[in-house]
């Protein structure tokens, strides 16, 4: 029987090693860390399966912090938003180009960025990730909760508990003015007024701008009414008082009292109230 030792091929033995070394190159060439290279070597599986949400939505933000600067194509078309006769079509086109960005991203940015591994490289990735859906979220609160925050605060209703309130105080120090300068003229003429509702009204017809009308004075535009009115022994404070109502719903009372002299004067409080604030 033939010696089978013989017989077999013998390999030399840097063939056997430079066969082996072709074969471990070509099975590690998809774990290889290729990253920043224009390598001819493949990209590895769990990148080029993976579709990239951070391109997807900020196209040309992302596209910036990964060195894809394709992206920035879509600059153009943010803007023809703005243009009504292109509007429609740029928001198609950007769609488009978001599904295309979010499909090769992932390959752009291994081959555009340097990645110490693909376990860092995916890390990164999610950030970006993460960045786009906080954008979202901020501009869902713009669009959609600001305006209806604002909204429903505009269909609320105002409850005004107090109409005076709605008096500026302007108005109210302009009243008390052009009271205390009726007042003075009256003083100063020696006219004394008849304490009553209607003997108020008639002192003071001649010295505010309008007519009476039994105890109210009224302007003459509608613009507003003083009324009197008197009660009791007219010598304490709020025995008698004169309320201005504005045509705008506001109105404000000033309280009256008579001196020792007989005399009307304005409670010195109320006075004090008005004239120690700034205008």
């Amino acid at each position: 029987m033939p010696n089978e030792k013989h017989n077999k091929k013998v390999i030399p033995a840097n063939e056997f090693f430079a066969q082996n070394n072709v074969q471990n190159t070509s099975s590690n060439r998809q774990n290889a860390n290729n990253s920043n290279t224009n390598s001819s070597y493949s990209i590895p599986d769990s990148i080029t399966k993976r579709f990239n949400w951070g391109a997807f939505i900020l196209d040309w933000i992302w596209g910036l912090g990964n060195k894809s600067y394709i992206t920035l194509i879509t600059l153009p078309l943010w803007i023809l938003c703005f243009v009504p006769q292109f509007a429609l079509l740029s928001v198609i086109l950007n769609f488009g180009l978001s599904i295309w960005f979010g499909i090769k991203g992932n390959a752009w940015a291994w081959h555009n960025k340097h990645f110490d591994s693909i376990e860092a490289f995916h890390n990164y990735q999610n950030k970006w990730e993460i960045a786009a859906i906080i954008s979202i979220i901020i501009c869902v609160v713009v669009v959609l909760v600001i305006p209806l925050i604002l909204f429903w605060t505009l269909l609320k209703p105002v409850n005004v508990q107090n109409p005076s309130d709605s008096l500026n105080f302007v108005a109210k120090y302009e009243a008390l003015n052009q009271i205390e300068h009726s007042i003075l003229m009256n003083e100063t003429l020696g006219k004394k007024c008849e304490l009553s509702s209607t003997g108020l009204a008639e002192c003071f017809e001649k010295t505010i701008t309008g007519y009476k009308d039994g105890n109210n004075i009224k302007a003459y535009d509608g613009s507003y009414i003083w009324s009197f009115n008197c009660n009791g022994t007219y010598q304490n404070t709020g025995d008698c008082n004169v309320t201005v109502m504005y045509r705008d719903g506001g109105n404000v009372t000033i309280p009256l009292f008579v001196d020792s002299k007989g005399y009307i004067r304005v409670d010195e409080n109320y006075l004090k109230e008005y004239k120690n604030k700034k205008l």
